[in-house]
């Protein structure tokens, strides 16, 4: 019998922790799952994820793909061209930035840039590999040892934490909808069977994952912009005169939107034509005007 205990005893040890469930979802400000775009604006994105389950350390790495799919009349979007959707490591709403870093070979594929926590082109128009981890191997932060530093615990556990942001420039015409869906995660947690704080050296386990939520951008058609919008973000302001006065179309014969009064010139009187009564400081919400 105590032959029988002994070996139960080492077998108990042997038993892998249970894998936590990691929910991964993209979402807009607000956490918003769909918003509206007027042509040329800024979209802000966030990648978030939280812990599952019974309680863990937190998360101790996470990568994933981002692909977009598009609807209407909308052109295929590219998100590895960084002048259309640009992706960076966090800085709010938990500060993971000081710990969280690439992991050598898993934001940098062979042939590839290191990229951080900005992904890798799929060769495509998607991404590969969005994210980074934590320093669970004990480098001591030489140059080319990265992660390093301490390792944050906790990371995920109250809810869901920002792991990468991004901003989305609105195409410049079709109408539609752009998707943005995260793909093939993978994710480690901080073990949490271990006695005291977890530092340098930490064992960890894979987490299951569910994706909980993509996010939808609508390009709305039919909703013109007015004119004094020059720049298509739904409002008449000073963005717009900064738009008429814009190097390259300030002082010149006719450039597109910057023509407010459509006089073939582009000079004080569209100024005017800006800050016109009625039309000042007005807001037009989401609407589509042509470059």
């Amino acid at each position: 019998m105590k032959k029988l205990v002994a070996v139960a005893a080492v077998l108990c040890l042997c038993v892998p922790s249970i894998a936590q469930t990691l929910q991964v979802r993209v979402v807009g400000a607000s956490n918003a799952t769909s918003v509206n775009a007027a042509y040329n604006s800024s979209v802000p994105v966030f990648i978030q994820a939280q812990l599952g389950g019974t309680a863990t350390d937190g998360l101790a790495l996470i990568g994933l793909n981002l692909k977009a799919t598009e609807t209407g009349t909308i052109a295929a979007y590219d998100l590895c061209n960084q002048t259309q959707f640009l992706v960076i490591a966090p800085t709010s709403p938990v500060n993971i930035k000081g710990s969280f870093d690439r992991n050598g070979g898993l934001t940098n594929p062979p042939g590839g840039p290191v990229s951080g926590f900005s992904g890798t082109c799929d060769g495509a128009t998607g991404l590969w590999q969005i994210g980074g981890g934590q320093n669970t191997i004990g480098n001591t932060g030489t140059p080319v040892n990265y992660p390093s530093g301490p390792v944050l615990e906790g990371v995920g556990n109250g809810g869901y934490v920002t792991i990468a942001s991004g901003t989305l420039a609105a195409p410049a015409s079709g109408n539609g909808t752009i998707v943005l869906t995260p793909d093939t995660i993978f994710a480690n947690v901080l073990d949490a069977g271990q006695s005291g704080p977890v530092y340098d050296v930490s064992e960890v386990a894979v987490a299951n994952i569910t994706v909980t939520g993509s996010l939808t951008i609508t390009i709305p058609g039919g909703i013109n912009c007015v004119n004094a919008d020059v720049n298509c973000d739904g409002n008449v302001n000073g963005g717009d005169i900064l738009a008429v006065r814009a190097p390259g179309t300030w002082n010149t014969a006719s450039t597109g939107r910057a023509d407010v009064n459509n006089d073939g010139n582009v000079n004080g009187g569209d100024i005017l034509a800006v800050r016109a009564p009625g039309t000042w400081n007005t807001s037009t919400g989401p609407c589509t005007c042509g470059p």
